[in-house]
């Protein structure tokens, strides 16, 4: 009897163990997603800018500047003057990078769920690599033309943000059982 009565307390303490491990993880990727939300708005904003003055900034020059602590500037001047300004920032990847095995092990619906939108935050990594990359075309004979805004990738770039942002939000509504609109800046 005594046997049987430590195993049950053991297998309890051992459940209630990996029920807050998988509840700290939730919250570690909560706390992420917020930053990557940031990022995500960052982007959009940017390219939502870009595509709606594309006509009107017609000749202009766009340009990315890396500022303090190495953060990305997109600036665009027309005419001869700065008609923008605006930050971009980075998507994190360091928790997923770290724990998506450790999830694995412990619950295989939220490993799913977090390799998901991992994929999706790989993908808006993708897009602010390509937004860089866009800006600086002239300057490394990049195969774009002669703008970021004739390229054809802020069309693209804005779709794929719409499918981002289910993903991630999907992900935070199973870590938080909230809809994600919070932003976070570290």
């Amino acid at each position: 009897v005594l046997f049987v009565a430590r195993e049950i307390l053991d297998s309890i303490k051992k459940h209630n163990a990996k029920s807050r491990k998988i509840k700290a993880y939730k919250q570690l990727v909560a706390e992420e997603l917020e930053l990557n939300y940031g990022a995500y708005l960052s982007l959009k904003a940017i390219f939502s800018e870009l595509e709606e003055n594309k006509k009107e900034w017609d000749g202009g020059s766009y340009e990315a500047k890396f500022k303090e602590a190495e953060n990305l500037y997109v600036h665009v001047t027309h005419d001869e003057k700065l008609v923008m300004a605006s930050p971009a920032r980075k998507p994190s990847m360091a928790q997923h990078d770290k724990i998506l095995v450790t999830i694995a092990e412990l619950d295989n619906n939220f490993y799913e769920k977090l390799r998901c939108g991992y994929l999706k935050v790989i993908e808006l990594n993708h897009l602010y690599d390509s937004l860089i990359k866009g800006l600086k075309a002239s300057e490394f004979d990049e195969p774009f033309p002669h703008t970021i805004t004739e390229s054809g990738f802020l069309s693209y770039a804005l779709e794929e943000c719409e499918k981002i942002y289910s993903e991630l939000n999907e992900l935070y509504l199973f870590c938080t059982n909230r809809k994600l609109k919070k932003s976070r800046l570290r």
